[in-house]
Parts: structure tokens; sequence; C-alpha cells
């Protein structure tokens, strides 16, 4: 079975499907019978082709739903990607802020040492 292509075997799976010889009955029987084919048997065009060919008077209906709600995933999707861009711009940020606090600190511990060395001095004189 792993000589095949994922895709070859959805094409033979929807090859059944449109002939009528496998139901959506068989396409349960083979999604059990292993791993792989249980991975292809959950293709949403398989099942789209059972509702298509059971509901044909609702195909259109379901085909403008599908359509907005693979648009609205799509909108999701690019969304989670620009609020993850910017929680790493973010991040980028805090850690630069963490460097520049960590470089004040060290210039300002030279400048009490360089102070502390001028009175040393002042005494002195």
């Amino acid at each position: 079975m792993s000589v095949l292509p994922d895709e070859m075997w959805i094409r033979i799976l929807e090859n059944g499907i449109e002939s009528k010889t496998l139901d959506y009955r068989s396409l349960c029987c083979l999604s059990i019978s292993c791993r792989r084919l249980r991975m292809l048997a959950v293709e949403d065009s398989l099942w789209s082709n059972f509702l298509l060919t059971d509901f044909p008077s609702i195909s259109n209906m379901y085909v403008e739903k599908y359509r907005s709600y693979e648009k609205d995933r799509e909108q999701k999707r690019l969304a989670h990607r620009r609020v993850l861009r910017i929680e790493s711009e973010i991040a980028v940020y805090l850690r630069r802020i963490q460097e520049i606090k960590l470089q004040l600190s060290e210039k300002k511990e030279k400048m009490n040492k360089a102070i502390a060395e001028l009175l040393n001095l002042r005494r002195v004189r």
C-alpha cells in the first residue's frame, strides 16, 4: 500500500464514490482498516461527493457555506499569523530593552567609579 502516493489513493476512493461502488459505510469500514486509510478517509473532497450525490438540492447552499467557511478560516489564519508576528516583534523589542538596561547599568557603575575616583583626587589635592 505504501507504493502509491496519497493523491492516487484519494483519486481511487473518489472514483469508487462517483461510480457508486463505494458508499459511506464502506468508506467508514476502510477507515478502520489501517492508519493511512483512516487519514485519507477524512478528506473533505470524499465526503462532499457523498453530500452532493445524496442531497443535490442543497449542494449549492453547501458549496457557498463551505466557501464562506474556508474564507473565514483563511482570514482567521492570517490574523493569527499577524498576531504571532507582532508577538515575535514585541519579544525582540523586549530583548533589546533588556540589553539596553544592562548596558545602562554597566555605564552607571562606571560613572559611579569615575565620580568616586574624582572625589578621591580632589581630597588628595
